[in-house]
């Protein structure tokens, strides 16, 4: 089975992770985002918490499509960033948030490491899958904030996730060196030295270059550093709770060395 971060519910042209909407729908509006600080020094990974954290949600439209907008605030705490889940249900309708994201503006060195910690409120966590009851959070850069992209432009780390569902807290480091627990948008390894061409998963065609490349090219030039939330196979379908009472996640550390 072939892995993907993205959400294949709605087809492959479901970019849950684009600032310009899904299926063509308009510009995203922000987040209510937390102050803009000076940019951290690049191996001052606590540094991140002062810059534009945002939460981007996906919302099921009356018209059968989907919205990914900037709903929801981001609190800041001496102890990091946090979030509300929406309340909500598995499947399709309603609300789930998708991404806790910053800005980040610079390479990411390919020898370095990412270390992340959080930690959140015991409760069900459910999907936009009524199948797949797993939900998890896991690492995520991205090279292109707006605009135009390939299936190179986004990568996830495969390697350890926050397992909402059996879990309440969790820590884990993602070794950039590490390739094989890297994967792009389309399930392809950084590892990967086969070259790619014609259609890819998400509506445009392969750059046709290696997987390998496409990560090192992607790490020159990093936009935005994210927690993505999804399912097994699908790492930005999205989350929410079926609680009645409040749940958060807070990220209290993105360090990077």
């Amino acid at each position: 089975m072939t892995i993907q971060p993205l959400d294949a519910a709605r087809g492959r042209r479901h970019r849950a992770r684009t600032l310009t909407g899904i299926l063509g729908v308009g510009s995203l509006i922000a987040a209510l985002a937390l102050p803009l600080a000076a940019q951290a020094a690049p191996n001052d990974g606590s540094a991140l918490f002062g810059q534009n954290w945002q939460l981007r949600s996906v919302t099921a439209l009356p018209s059968g499509f989907t919205n990914m907008t900037g709903t929801g605030t981001v609190f800041r705490t001496d102890a990091g960033v946090s979030f509300q889940v929406p309340f909500g249900v598995a499947g399709l309708d309603g609300t789930h948030a998708v991404y806790l994201l910053t800005n980040y503006n610079r390479s990411l060195p390919a020898n370095g490491s990412i270390t992340v910690t959080a930690n959140w409120t015991g409760a069900t966590y459910v999907t936009r899958s009524t199948t797949d009851t797993g939900a998890f959070g896991r690492l995520e850069f991205q090279d292109v904030a707006n605009g135009p992209f390939e299936a190179n432009d986004y990568w996830w780390y495969s390697g350890q996730n926050f397992n909402l569902n059996t879990a309440t807290s969790g820590t884990f480091t993602a070794a950039l060196s590490d390739r094989s627990h890297w994967t792009d948008i389309c399930g392809q390894s950084a590892a990967d030295k086969t070259v790619r061409i014609g259609p890819d998963c998400v509506g445009g065609n392969y750059p046709g270059i290696f997987g390998y490349v496409g990560f090192t090219n992607a790490l020159q030039n990093v936009k935005e550093i994210s927690i993505s939330f999804g399912r097994t196979s699908a790492y930005a379908s999205g989350i929410a709770t079926t609680g009645t009472d409040p749940a958060y996640f807070n990220l209290t550390n993105l360090g990077i060395s």
